[in-house]
């Protein structure tokens, strides 16, 4: 199969990112260790937006809502994130990418397309993309709520998430939070 090359490089920056993780690794990045992820194994749980390092954009608040059931001592890191080669859905071309992705895995793979969660067809980009990607940027609507404005156009709760895939791309990391979690 021909590499895809869809994603164009931007000099966005997001200098309100906030990461939610247990407390002692949250020091540890503040004290100069790079942060880290780990690729998924076979049969772990598919993240939203594939591996990556998460960060909610410009809301510490989500960041302590994600961390605290999961950490008994929880800290929140504020961060500098360069958006660099973003697969960016929150525009047309970006939506665009992944329905095109989503309708290539579906014919390679001989199953509809409904079967491919959102993961899964980033992580299929990833791999047959002939450049690196930084970032991958969503909002998630949590349609599965009540909206807190109703009328003619509800409005429901919405996440501004990245997935850092490049570590890289985050700079001056800051513990700005900690906290006793539910865990």
């Amino acid at each position: 199969m021909a590499k895809l090359r869809l994603v164009r490089p931007t000099r966005q920056v997001v200098e309100e990112a906030y990461h939610g993780t247990d407390l002692r690794i949250a020091k540890k990045i503040e004290k100069g260790e790079k942060f880290r992820w780990e690729p998924r194994k076979a049969g772990e749980p598919d993240l939203f937006l594939g591996d990556g390092t998460y960060f909610f954009e410009g809301s510490k608040a989500w960041a302590e809502a994600w961390a605290k059931p999961r950490y008994q001592k929880y800290g929140i890191l504020s961060a500098t994130v360069c958006l660099g080669m973003c697969l960016d859905l929150n525009t047309k071309e970006g939506l665009q990418i992944v329905g095109l992705v989503q309708e290539l895995m579906s014919v390679a793979q001989k199953v509809p397309k409904k079967t491919i969660n959102l993961a899964a067809a980033i992580s299929y980009y990833v791999a047959n993309i002939d450049q690196p990607l930084d970032t991958i940027r969503a909002t998630h609507v949590k349609t599965h709520r009540e909206p807190v404005f109703e009328g003619k156009l509800p409005l429901y709760i919405c996440e501004l998430i990245i997935c850092v895939r490049n570590i890289d791309r985050i700079s001056n990391p800051e513990l700005i939070e900690e906290g006793l979690g539910n865990a």
